[in-house]
């Protein structure tokens, strides 16, 4: 393993399953490896054990969720024993997780496929479709928070959400040294480290929990060098009801300005993405063909994370804020066959015919608008060879290219964010408000930008 990944949040799992399902896909079981496999760098996102002459892979990953995120998964289901009782007359008794496994999962634990039988209806957590086993001291499941509907509630108050930044940061610190312990071990087992890559949410309390894990892992491991010269990169996910909604919480609307501006400084590259529409599973599928475009790069040795990251670092800007799929336009008969795999033919969404060979643009980023670009990178290699893994939704896009890219107009949101910050009651209000403009200046070097006098 080269690089250490981390997850926190039902969102995020459900994007790194995708990605770690596709990895799975390229292990070695047989002695004969195919060219695709021989090419293919195995131990770049997945840690390897040998037990004897068996070689056991898991994801190189951290994973957090709440209380019953993981669903019908007994993260000690795979490594615990039965305790020898000997003769001392005790019976043995088995407690069972609430949530049952669904039909793939049981076939797995028999050695059988059944991934036609994945649907959005019998998936409802990330553990409903992952294939690999992960190490117990990877998974850790947040004891105050539970899911409760589409909230994440306090368990002792279900009246409190888990909503604001500074509850991430506390709920951080109660793990924290179990945390560091398992991060070390994953350190140990890198030859040749790259750097860790974060998944989260930016507009909830993930999102400071996501933070104080970075300044944590950076100080007890990283502390002698600066981000510039060590690569973490934060892949963060918006609700973009957040942003069109003028009556949601503004609790979560201060978060996602929080964690932009502090996840900005303690990140190398930030990438926030906009959620689409549909089921975690589904709409996590989108999402992980945008970052496996990425990591195909990674995984075969033609390229690093170092020198990705250098194609965007310049004058402290490290926010990519455009994230774009360039894809052939969808024909009528995929479009209809996209929505019957939905089972939503008959609720009124319009059906349109893009037609032709022409492509279109689907946008993912922190905004669309597009100004000055100061950097970009396009990544086209493989593209399509995730949406084939048989525990991924049906796709409707033909994806050609995905782009990555730096441009000024951060510069409005930002804008936009510190006219909500200066109307808003929080702590700290004018340290955040100095940092945004800060962080708006920086983007200052373009013919579009203009500087605000009386900031």
């Amino acid at each position: 393993m080269e690089i250490v990944t981390s997850s926190a949040s039902t969102f995020s799992n459900n994007v790194v399953t995708h990605l770690f399902n596709y990895q799975e896909s390229y292990i070695p079981y047989k002695a004969f490896r195919t060219p695709e496999q021989l090419s293919y760098n195995d131990l770049m996102f997945l840690s390897r054990s040998k037990i004897g002459k068996r070689v056991n892979y898991s994801p190189g990953l951290l994973l957090f969720d709440v209380k019953n995120g993981l669903g019908s998964l007994n993260k000690y289901e795979y490594f615990e024993k039965n305790p020898d009782t000997g003769n001392l007359g005790l019976e043995i008794i088995h407690t069972t997780n609430s949530v049952t496994k669904n039909e793939y999962q049981k076939g797995l634990d028999n050695g059988v496929n059944r991934s036609e039988m994945l649907n959005d209806e019998n998936i409802k957590y990330w553990s409903d479709f992952n294939k690999l086993i992960h190490k117990p001291d990877n998974l850790f499941g947040l004891k105050s928070w539970q899911a409760n509907g589409n909230e994440i509630t306090n368990v002792s108050t279900p009246t409190v959400l888990f909503k604001k930044f500074e509850m991430g940061v506390d709920e951080f610190k109660k793990v924290e040294d179990d945390v560091i312990e398992s991060y070390r071990k994953l350190l140990e087992e890198a030859d040749y480290f790259q750097g860790t890559q974060f998944f989260t949410d930016l507009d909830n309390s993930w999102g400071g929990f996501t933070n104080e894990m970075i300044s944590a892992i950076k100080d007890e491991f990283f502390n002698y060098t600066s981000n510039n010269k060590f690569n973490m990169w934060t892949f963060a996910f918006m609700d973009p009801q957040i942003n069109l909604n003028k009556h949601v919480n503004m609790e979560n609307k201060v978060t996602k300005i929080r964690a932009l501006n502090e996840l900005s400084k303690n990140s190398s590259l930030l990438i926030p993405m906009n959620i689409p529409s549909g089921s975690n599973w589904r709409s996590s599928s989108e999402i992980s063909v945008l970052i496996n475009s990425v990591w195909e790069v990674l995984n075969d040795k033609s390229s690093n994370m170092n020198k990705i990251e250098s194609d965007f670092i310049s004058e402290n800007r490290n926010i990519i804020n455009k994230v774009e799929l360039t894809t052939k336009s969808t024909s009528q008969d995929t479009i209809n066959e996209y929505y019957k795999s939905l089972n939503i033919s008959d609720r009124g969404y319009d059906i349109i015919d893009l037609g032709g060979d022409s492509n279109e643009t689907i946008h993912y980023g922190y905004n669309k608008d597009s100004k000055h670009e100061f950097c970009s990178r396009e990544f086209d290699k493989n593209l399509e060879n995730i949406t084939k893994i048989d525990t991924f939704p049906s796709y409707k896009y033909q994806p050609q290219k995905v782009k990555y890219s730096i441009d000024s107009s951060v510069v409005y949101d930002l804008k936009q964010h510190i006219e909500f910050i200066k109307r808003s009651r929080i702590e700290d209000k004018d340290d955040l408000l100095n940092d945004l403009f800060d962080l708006k200046y920086s983007y200052h070097d373009s013919p579009d930008f203009e500087y605000d006098s009386d900031e």
